[in-house]
């Protein structure tokens, strides 16, 4: 008689995926917006790299952990620097939304991994009144003398005194880059009129 291994025939649901779980053939997780099948025994460290194992030093074959089972994406919200991002993977990062298009862990500043993300969905950031030394990532919009600005890239504000400057192409103020574009431009009342 015929002997059979009933686990090994059917698909067995294990949560979400978690680092140091150890995992067997057709377990199946959720990661980043996504379900995905086991197709080698493993212990998980990092989702990304656990793609690109080598299972022999000296083979250059990869041999990946998961297959895709289905496809979707997973809502991580505000962007963060030194988390672990997956395919599918959105986040809000100045006024817009970011689909992870390459897993990565994330840098200090968004910009470092901008290659690492698509435009999912533009908009603005309403950041009220510039401040100095802030950082501004693109979509922010801030208000100065008067003028509504929209930030077209990520950067760190200047001082006070050098305000925000549009296309001069130094680099002592925002203006570094062409990071600022106006959205509105308007007069600032700053009171009744005084002889100095």
């Amino acid at each position: 008689m015929a002997e059979f291994n009933i686990p090994r025939i059917r698909y067995r649901w294990k949560g979400y995926w978690t680092t140091t779980a150890a995992y067997i053939e057709d377990d199946i997780v959720f990661h980043a917006g996504s379900s995905w099948a086991c197709i080698r025994p493993h212990t998980a460290g990092n989702f990304n790299t656990d793609q690109t194992y080598l299972v022999d030093p000296l083979d250059t074959s990869v041999s990946p952990a998961w297959t895709k089972v289905t496809d979707g994406y997973q809502f991580r919200g505000l962007w963060a620097s030194s988390i672990v991002y997956g395919l599918g993977d959105i986040v809000i990062a100045g006024g817009n939304l970011y689909l992870c298009s390459t897993g990565h862990t994330s840098a200090l500043y968004f910009e470092t991994n901008i290659t690492d993300w698509d435009i999912f969905v533009e908009g603005n950031n309403w950041r009220t009144t510039w401040t100095p030394s802030s950082v501004y990532k693109a979509g922010d919009v801030v208000a100065y003398n008067g003028i509504v600005y929209r930030a077209i890239r990520e950067h760190v504000a200047g001082r006070n005194d050098e305000g925000i400057d549009i296309g001069d192409g130094d680099s002592t103020n925002d203006s570094t880059a062409e990071t600022w574009e106006i959205v509105y431009d308007n007069v600032k009342f700053v009171g009744p009129y005084t002889m100095i």
